[in-house]
């Protein structure tokens, strides 16, 4: 994705990867990094951050055992449940201000959420459905099922340090269909 965005723009990025998400944040919140590609804007980092207007959006799903519970739709049937989410991504921070009474449970990725869901370990885990699609096709996860879709969706943006909104301007510069569609493999 990042090389596409370079081309666009003419530009070269230095990449910095094999770190967690909560590092990331903090190395962007602190200056060390220029730019996240796939943050999603909220309360709580908008005072942190500078974001473009979201680029993808992915339903955020509901995965767990029990089929027969019926469809979810909001966080609310998930009281006194145990739930597992990435730490530090939407998500948590989601679960954490919802109200509703549920045992947040993180995991370093969505891999590790998955596996403790498989393992029973928690009775459902909250991510976007492209993730969960690759991770029970990877695995073979054949008792995770899809149970909801709550009304929230995870809605890619780049995040950029607050002191440089110039390429907060670069990128938003770029029309939303052209970067959209270059991203998602169009000419």
């Amino acid at each position: 994705m990042l090389a596409k965005i370079q081309k666009l723009l003419g530009v070269k990025l230095e990449l910095e990867s094999g770190k967690d998400w909560p590092r990331l944040m903090k190395d962007l919140e602190e200056g060390r990094l220029d730019m996240l590609s796939t943050i999603i804007r909220t309360p709580d980092r908008e005072n942190r951050f500078l974001f473009s207007t979201p680029y993808l959006r992915f339903p955020l799903v509901i995965v767990g055992h029990d089929e027969r519970r019926g469809f979810i739709e909001n966080l609310s049937a998930l009281k006194r449940s145990k739930v597992g989410v990435v730490k530090g991504y939407y998500t948590e921070e989601l679960l954490r201000n919802s109200g509703v009474e549920i045992e947040v449970m993180t995991y370093a990725n969505a891999k590790e959420g998955m596996k403790a869901l498989v393992d029973r370990r928690i009775d459902f885990f909250l991510e976007n459905l492209p993730t969960i699609n690759y991770i029970i096709a990877q695995e073979g996860y054949s008792g995770a099922k899809l149970l909801g879709r709550i009304d929230q969706d995870f809605s890619l943006t780049f995040g950029f340090y607050k002191e440089h909104p110039e390429l907060a301007s670069l990128i938003a510069s770029l029309s939303l269909t052209r970067l959209s569609s270059y991203l998602q493999g169009a000419s």
